[in-house]
């Protein structure tokens, strides 16, 4: 999906206001622990230069990401909080619950949760991979760029059908969408 965020001065130097369009890219978690840990590769480590330097996308996150980080044992979660505050001084976008507030009634009771989130969870096996998808989608962005290849692109094609979102390691996304 694309938003309109800005623009810039153009024109006969009356002042003419330019919009441009700008894409929402959603940016996961473990792409700041892959640049802290060393292990995103050469070539990951380039693309991923090439994506922050691009004028014509919007990086977001969660705060499920900064939750995450802080999970990080102390030892090592501020390397963590300086890689994600230095690589995403980027906007946070809305949380969206994954459930409603209704209890289920009962035997066993429990709380009914959304459809999408539940059809995420069967999918991948790790929750909080599924949160981040989750919360993407729910804020209409339609492309996810991780290195987390065991747990999300290894999926990616019954995600896409589920989701209608294109999930890119930094390498594919700029194979992908950069000329």
């Amino acid at each position: 999906m694309v938003e309109v965020i800005g623009g810039s001065i153009a024109g006969d130097g009356i002042g003419v206001y330019k919009k441009f369009i700008m894409k929402k890219i959603y940016f996961d978690t473990c792409v700041i622990s892959a640049i802290v840990k060393k292990d995103i590769g050469k070539e990951n480590c380039n693309a991923l230069d090439k994506i922050l330097a691009l004028k014509t996308i919007n990086l977001v996150t969660s705060d499920i990401a900064k939750k995450e980080i802080e999970k990080i044992p102390s030892d090592y979660r501020e390397e963590h909080e300086n890689a994600y505050n230095a690589l995403l001084n980027i906007p946070t976008i809305k949380h969206y619950k994954t459930c409603g507030n209704l209890l289920l009634m009962g035997v066993g009771g429990g709380i009914k949760e959304d459809k999408l989130f539940l059809s995420l969870k069967n999918i991948l096996p790790d929750k909080n991979d599924a949160l981040h998808i989750y919360q993407a989608i729910k804020n209409n962005i339609n492309d996810f760029i991780t290195t987390d290849v065991e747990t999300i692109i290894k999926y990616k094609d019954e995600l896409a059908k589920i989701t209608g979102t294109n999930f890119f390691t930094p390498v594919d996304f700029i194979k992908m969408n950069v000329n």
